[in-house]
């Protein structure tokens, strides 16, 4: 906004003004006269100032400001809701400013007098140094809002300098730290007939705090939701695991022996705790964090997976399906050096009674179909889908026993009653 200036007169006249009428020489300034009139600067104007009017003030930013002789612009700062002091200040300018605040609305006037009445408080001292403080105690109180503020140019000359704004809000009291649910798994991947265990755990819950827990399982291919429980009700399909509990130990979700074929998908574990017959839709009325794991299923383990990423396709392997026990006891060969033994995808150290530990290093090269392809549960027509037609099928001594034969392959597998035994490749 601008302040418009008087109009000067003539060098001669102005000294006849002098001497004949003393009363001028006196003159007061412009805060001292008072009636000066002063109006706000047109957009016009305006356009070859910096931009102050209604500009908004950041935090405890300064913003530069430029006004000519006799004029005053507006800024504002939108205060946050339980701030506890706002303090204005100007600085970099030279001779006299004046300083005003007004909540909710600009700061207008024709004369000084008239921008006194309009603001809620002012500085008006007789420097470019101006300040202003209010608190929620003060008159007027700092409320939640926009507070304007209006500088006044009071020099005879074009000002620069910078105005000051800051409010202070109090430090926000440190959240209580949440519970930390976790889970464990023995495999992420998880393989036929092997012992899968997922268990949860949550650090830092107190023995006389009491939760819900909700667990879910998402499919990663169709994003479908399950809710898991120890005692699924009759009806609904979200329900927590366990209800109303003190998390002092170890909950185990699930523990056992996996089927003989699973299908090839990946699922994600969700799990949180929340308040005791809350909803969980909700997060704020999540008590723990939420916790997450990645459950793949398929027919290679994650140390089989390793020793595919270190060292390829074996060049020769041996599935033994040892359906009384229900292990699956597997050699891979690479070259005639190296060996590895697994039983259910965990690797051996030693050698397994059984598996055909002299399996050879074959043709020297990667199998055209490594064991991935290959589970308890595959049958002839699975084979079939696979290599297509055997080249020789063998009958053995055991009765029922046949074995299948993929010489372009070089893949065979023996049947018992069409049960698969046993599959090797080289």
């Amino acid at each position: 906004m601008g302040i418009a200036r008087s109009l000067r007169l003539p060098a001669c006249l102005a000294i006849a003004v002098l001497l004949f009428c003393p009363d001028f020489a006196g003159a007061k300034s412009p805060r001292q006269a008072g009636q000066i009139r002063i109006i706000p600067a047109s957009p016009e104007a305006n356009a070859l100032l910096q931009p102050a009017i209604l500009s908004g003030l950041q935090n405890g930013v300064p913003w530069s400001m430029t006004l000519e002789s006799m004029n005053y612009g507006n800024v504002y700062i939108e205060v946050p809701e339980g701030a506890t002091k706002l303090t204005v200040v100007t600085s970099g300018g030279v001779g006299d400013l004046d300083l005003y605040l007004k909540y909710g609305s600009t700061v207008s006037g024709g004369t000084v007098p008239e921008l006194d009445e309009d603001a809620d408080i002012r500085s008006d001292g007789p420097t470019a140094v101006e300040q202003i403080e209010i608190t929620p105690e003060t008159n007027p109180p700092l409320v939640k809002g926009n507070w304007y503020i209006a500088v006044l140019n009071l020099n005879d000359y074009t000002t620069q300098f910078s105005v000051t704004a800051t409010y202070e809000t109090p430090e926000p009291e440190e959240a209580e730290a949440l519970p930390q649910l976790s889970f464990r798994i023995n495999d992420a991947h998880a393989t036929p007939w092997s012992s899968v265990r997922i268990a949860a755990d949550a650090s830092g819950a107190e023995a006389e705090d009491r939760f819900d827990l909700y667990v879910a399982l998402r499919d990663a291919g169709t994003g479908a939701l399950t809710f898991l429980s120890e005692s699924p009700p009759a009806d609904g399909w979200i329900f927590p695991f366990r209800s109303n509990f003190a998390f002092t130990d170890e909950v185990v979700l699930l523990e056992g022996i996996l089927g003989a074929e699973l299908p090839q998908m990946t699922f994600y574990l969700f799990g949180v705790l929340v308040k005791p017959g809350a909803s969980p839709l909700d997060p704020s009325n999540w008590a723990s964090d939420l916790a997450a794991l990645v459950i793949i299923l398929g027919n290679l383990s994650q140390v089989q997976w390793d020793v595919l990423s270190d060292y390829g396709t074996p060049h020769a392997f041996h599935i033994l399906f040892d359906r009384e026990t229900h292990r699956r006891i597997e050699t891979w060969s690479y070259g005639s050096n190296r060996m590895f033994q697994f039983i259910n995808g965990q690797g051996l150290v030693a050698p397994e009674p059984g598996a055909r530990g002299g399996v050879s290093g074959g043709r020297g090269v990667p199998v055209s179909y490594g064991p991935g392809f290959f589970h308890p549960s595959t049958t002839t027509e699975d084979l079939r889908a696979l290599l297509g037609e055997p080249d020789r099928i063998l009958d053995g001594e055991t009765p029922g026993e046949r074995t299948w034969y993929f010489c372009g392959a070089g893949i065979f597998a023996t049947f018992v009653n069409d049960v698969v035994t046993e599959i090797g490749g080289e």
